[in-house]
């Protein structure tokens, strides 16, 4: 720190609330009860516990066999009062599915809507498909043409629901021992927090065939 041109202290500090950030994603949307964070469970794998998933037609085991309809259906499973803040959350990699959705006549996919302020929903913060937002979430599965059988990939609902509760702040542990003969001080950043679906209603999953 004492000879460094750029401000490490900054940097450490950003690099441990993105990769914080990171790991509370991990279990907010994937974390599989029990596997490696706990016993909690993320959303796409809640909403199949719960029965709250729509699934996609015998054989369409891939990913890039969604189509409108699909996502149409999915708005259906959650609770119709989790419509006006419902949105769809999935990977940025299924820009291009959403915008194949486009035709000649039907264009559900608007890429710009933030821009335009417009759509169905009164808070417009990206993209929209028949209106509703889509959140891009770099966590959620990418898109793709391989099979993947009875995975929920795409969520809709409104994920308020899904409360992140944090205990205490941030905490920074430092060692001068650890690492003493190369001369180093090693720095660890630690959070404490936890998940749980508050309403069951509030959020469903598109989910690829069983076979």
């Amino acid at each position: 720190a004492e000879d460094s041109l750029v401000a490490v202290g900054n940097f450490i500090a950003d690099y441990a609330a993105r990769k914080i950030a990171e790991v509370e994603d991990q279990v907010f949307f994937l974390n599989l009860n029990g596997a490696t964070y706990g016993a909690v469970a993320g959303l796409c794998a809640s909403t199949i516990t719960n029965a709250k998933v729509t699934q996609m037609a015998a054989t369409k085991t891939h990913y890039s066999d969604a189509t409108l309809q699909n996502l149409r259906d999915l708005r259906t499973v959650p609770d119709a009062s989790a419509l006006r803040m419902g949105a769809y959350y999935c990977h940025p990699t299924f820009e291009a599915l959403f915008a194949s959705f486009n035709t000649s006549g039907n264009k559900p996919y608007n890429p710009i809507a933030q821009i335009q302020g417009t759509g169905a929903q009164p808070f417009i913060t990206g993209p929209t498909v028949d209106g509703f937002p889509i959140r891009w979430v770099d966590i959620m599965p990418a898109y793709s043409t391989g099979a993947n059988v009875s995975k929920v990939f795409i969520l809709f609902g409104d994920l308020r629901y899904q409360y992140l509760g944090v205990r205490g702040q941030f905490r920074f542990d430092t060692s001068l021992e650890a690492a003493f003969t190369t001369d180093e001080i090693l720095i660890r950043a630690l959070e404490r927090f936890t998940i749980g679906l508050m309403a069951t209603g509030a959020v469903g999953g598109l989910e690829t065939a069983g076979s």
